[in-house]
């Protein structure tokens, strides 16, 4: 090796190891014992800072049954940071089809229908990336069910507009995956070809998948995990790959150091992108405050969202930010441009915040700050915000008479939806929700049931039969399904189950 280039080797290796023990120093005992406290059974994290990895570490487990080590090479499911790359994706091949943000998406695909023509006709991709669409999540169509993405996007013209078009921010998966299918409209390439050959390839990103089944055969993978009634348990995967675009990307923390080091500078790739690129780091609709927000962007003196980022500041610095959460992994990517700076977070335990923690006390490291004891504010509020969401009713009214179970068995029918069936096993009323989701139903009062579901995750829910005035059974309601809230319609097709 020729003897500058020595001289090179070492005071690289010489700068990585002094930043790594100064960022270890710091955040480690808070990453213990934070992961003691919100019982998170493993986590992977890398610091990227002027180009550079400055920190990279793994702690505790790929599984609570084996005690494999994470490692820098273990995968995880990453959620909604999977966002991040679909527009990124959609701003490389716009800048290259002489395209841009606000082409409507009637314009790369004519047939393309919602319930309300005037959403249809003026909807732009810049609208589907930023959740201005006014059309509902209904998250609940892919969640838990074997569906084809084509499948989900046909089903499109059975939405109804639930907020206002381009003034309210509505978070929509069902956005993302459109925007996936508009990568194929265009470049009659998939969205996994055209994120596989234009983007991971480029960066070097190899053990990055976008196929649940191809990520699944490594032996390398983090396992999900979550609390269930006080207790860490380990949860079955889930399959995400009909909304893939939208949070089904799998990655390792290794591989999230090169996607942090394309975010944060200049590159060769980047010149593909124009400015297209720029404006997916930048707000375009400003985010209603919520106790929850308020929380989690604690001290922001504006908060939107861009392009699969949250936008807002940090004592007075610009933030990027997105987290990921599905079934028993979340995770948690953050950048402070000005600082060129960024965190990816990993972790295998289902719906935590432990990383906003870790986040804001490595952003106060950054900027000198004294700041607060993150770990104990996080988590301590989030307990407070869980118990307010635990239905107010706990105990079965006295006195309910049963009424004939027969009268509810059948089909309903949705449009958006498709079926749910409700049947009559061993003598309690049994639901079957698009042939995926399960649940037994106890008698509540009148013609309310509460559901207890087979997935632990999805806790109970309370369903509503609706009844003509001759006392016929005609149609249901279900409050909510997990976190996810489900006050859909379905009509009762016919009494035989």
């Amino acid at each position: 090796m020729p003897k500058l280039a020595i001289i090179l080797f070492c005071l690289f290796f010489s700068y990585t190891s002094k930043t790594q023990n100064t960022w270890s120093k710091r955040i480690d005992p808070l990453i213990v014992n934070g992961m003691d406290q919100w019982q998170v059974p493993g986590l992977a994290i890398a610091i990227v800072q002027d180009g550079k990895v400055a920190y990279i570490n793994t702690f505790g487990y790929t599984s609570i049954v084996d005690k494999q080590p994470i490692k820098k090479s273990t995968v995880f499911a990453i959620g909604s940071t999977s966002k991040a790359f679909t527009s990124t994706a959609l701003a490389h091949l716009l800048a290259n089809e002489k395209l841009s943000w606000d082409t409507r998406i009637k314009d790369v695909w004519p047939s393309f229908q919602l319930k309300d023509w005037s959403i249809a006709n003026q909807l732009t991709i810049r609208d589907i990336l930023s959740h201005r669409s006014g059309l509902p999540g209904n998250d609940l169509v892919w969640y838990g069910n074997q569906i084809s993405r084509e499948e989900i996007i046909n089903r499109l013209k059975y939405l109804h507009a639930s907020n206002q078009f381009r003034n309210d921010f509505t978070y929509n998966n069902l956005m993302y995956l459109l925007a996936g299918h508009l990568i194929q409209e265009i470049s009659n390439r998939s969205w996994d070809e055209y994120l596989l050959e234009e983007l991971l390839a480029p960066l070097g990103m190899d053990d990055t998948f976008t196929d649940h089944y191809q990520a699944l055969q490594l032996n390398d993978f983090a396992m999900p995990h979550a609390v269930i009634d006080d207790s860490l348990k380990l949860i079955s995967h889930l399959n995400l790959n009909m909304v893939a675009p939208a949070g089904g990307v799998y990655s390792t923390i290794d591989d999230l150091t090169r996607w942090l080091t394309f975010l944060l500078t200049e590159n060769e790739l980047k010149e593909g992108f124009g400015a297209h690129f720029k404006e997916t780091l930048s707000s375009q609709i400003n985010l209603p405050r919520d106790p929850f927000l308020d929380l989690v962007f604690k001290g922001s003196s504006f908060l939107g969202y861009g392009m699969g980022w949250f936008v807002h500041s940090y004592h007075g610095h610009k933030i990027i930010e997105h987290t990921g959460n599905t079934d028993g992994f979340s995770s948690h990517i953050a950048l402070m441009p000005d600082k060129d700076f960024g965190v990816a977070i990993l972790t295998n335990l289902n719906a935590n915040f432990l990383s906003f923690a870790i986040k804001n006390q490595i952003f106060d490291f950054l900027l000198l700050r004294e700041g607060e004891s993150w770990d104990q504010e996080i988590f301590k509020k989030f307990q407070q915000l869980l118990s307010s969401l635990e239905p107010l009713v706990q105990e079965r009214p006295e006195d309910q008479q049963l009424p004939d179970l027969k009268s509810y068995i059948g089909e309903y029918a949705n449009d958006f939806y498709g079926l749910i069936k409700i049947h009559l096993e061993e003598d309690n009323l049994n639901v079957r929700f698009l042939n995926g989701m399960r649940g037994e139903l106890s008698y509540w009062q009148y013609n309310t049931f509460r559901i207890s579901w087979e997935n632990e995750l999805h806790g109970q829910s309370l369903i509503n039969f609706d009844r003509d005035y001759q006392g016929k059974v005609i149609g249901l309601a279900i409050d909510k399904i997990g976190l996810f809230p489900f006050n859909e319609v379905f009509q009762k097709r016919s009494s035989d189950p």
